[in-house]
């Protein structure tokens, strides 16, 4: 499929995401309020890590391998090799959250109430590496439709099933609903993947490879890396405004930060889906010059349009999306959506660097990049206070462009040829 194709059918999938999303974080803001949000904010990075290390996070290695071989048992091989790291990170990860249940509980939600959250979380972590492992496949062979309906059934029953908690529990309810709702997904995905003949459940069990595995390890460090510096560097930051400001404070950079994932999903998905298994399969530097260029022409224009659309009508876009009580959160717009500007310019290039398995590279930018933005939260919210949140994000990703831009020079700024 071309990339204005899959772009449509992709846009098709987000809104569907953005409107179910949309829906949802309007009934969380109206039953929860900026501090629960803030606190369900913090277990939501707590599982991204943790499903993200129950599949040893290989997703790219697997999309990337997929899409390369051409030989249809080399591909099979990867999936098995896939599945098995999967399961046995997963089943360690299982014994690792019953065991420090009590840890996790005070450490991230101050509170040894929700002891019982993460026990039932536990039980759906094998779940959540299996589903994600499915994703990667569906990806990897260009099953584009069917990875994109699986992501809209999951989007839709994935909010009615969080609605339907959040009112009956309220936080609990939403905390529940992020700890089981990977394991209804994986029974759709499971369905999806058995019908479409991609794999052979018995054969997942011995086809594993030594050295596939080890390639696949490779990307497992470049994801993890990069999973653990996010999700990390998110509740460090969560904690600390929530120490020097106040819960609501946090409760509002989590709306912020959320709103752009909504918007910005468009994009990333798009990303993720066309972007980097046609970069993992380009094998000269003239066509990944031109199809850098060309995903940039088409991607950044249109990003520009809709920030300065949402920065217009900020407020409007607060209390559609929020309540009047998330206003407060309208000084961090400028400079929000001018970060999110160059975020997505610097994954353009970063992606190469997934794609190449570039590791050493990659993981250095993860990690010092993250500790920049942790410091640069630190000087301009003491300086500054709240709105200095903003500043931070943008000169951390305008730094970060400027890095790739170094990085890739030569391809970007030579004359290649052929």
């Amino acid at each position: 499929m071309k990339l204005i194709d899959i772009s449509i059918l992709n846009a098709f999938s987000t809104l569907i995401r953005l409107v179910t999303g949309f829906v949802l974080n309007k009934f969380l803001s109206i039953y929860l309020g900026p501090s629960s949000i803030a606190l369900s904010g913090q277990f939501l990075n707590y599982i991204n890590i943790v499903t993200s290390f129950s599949n040893g996070g290989i997703g790219s290695g697997v999309i990337k391998y997929i899409s390369e071989y051409e030989n249809d048992l080399e591909k099979k091989q990867v999936i098995s090799s896939g599945f098995i790291i999967s399961l046995l990170f997963s089943i360690s990860l299982t014994a690792l959250t019953l065991i420090f249940n009590k840890s996790f509980s005070f450490l991230l939600l101050k509170n040894y109430n929700f002891v019982y959250i993460f026990n039932i979380f536990s039980t759906s972590i094998i779940f959540c590496a299996i589903n994600s492992l499915v994703l990667c496949i569906l990806n990897g062979y260009q099953e584009i439709r069917k990875f994109v309906y699986l992501n809209i059934a999951s989007a839709i029953i994935g909010a009615i099933y969080s609605l339907l908690l959040v009112k009956k529990l309220g936080l609990d309810g939403i905390l529940i609903a992020y700890s089981t709702s990977q394991a209804i997904f994986f029974i759709l995905s499971f369905l999806v993947i058995t019908q479409s003949k991609l794999i052979n459940i018995k054969s997942l069990f011995y086809l594993f490879r030594k050295d596939y595995i080890l390639k696949l390890l490779k990307f497992s460090m470049m994801n993890l890396i990069s999973v653990l510096c996010v999700n990390l560097t998110m509740i460090y930051i969560r904690s600390y405004i929530t120490d020097s400001l106040s819960l609501e404070y946090a409760g509002y950079w989590q709306s912020i930060s959320k709103l752009s994932d909504m918007y910005l999903s468009f994009i990333t998905s798009t990303l993720v889906v066309y972007y980097l298994p046609k970069l993992s399969s380009i094998k000269t530097n003239l066509a990944l010059k031109n199809e850098i260029f060309k995903v940039a022409k088409l991607v950044l224009p249109i990003l520009s349009i809709v920030n300065t659309f949402i920065y217009i009508y900020r407020d409007l876009v607060i209390k559609l999306v929020f309540t009047d009580k998330f206003l407060p959160m309208s000084d961090l717009f400028a400079f929000q959506m001018l970060g999110d500007f160059f975020k997505i310019t610097s994954w353009i290039l970063a992606f190469v660097m997934v794609s190449k398995a570039m590791t050493k590279e990659f993981i250095i930018s993860e990690i010092v990049f993250s500790l920049i933005y942790i410091f640069l939260i630190i000087i301009f919210t003491s300086i500054y206070g709240f709105i200095g949140i903003s500043y931070a994000w943008f000169l951390n990703y305008l730094l970060y462009t400027i890095t790739m831009i170094i990085m890739f020079r030569k391809i970007l700024f030579s004359n290649l040829k052929q």
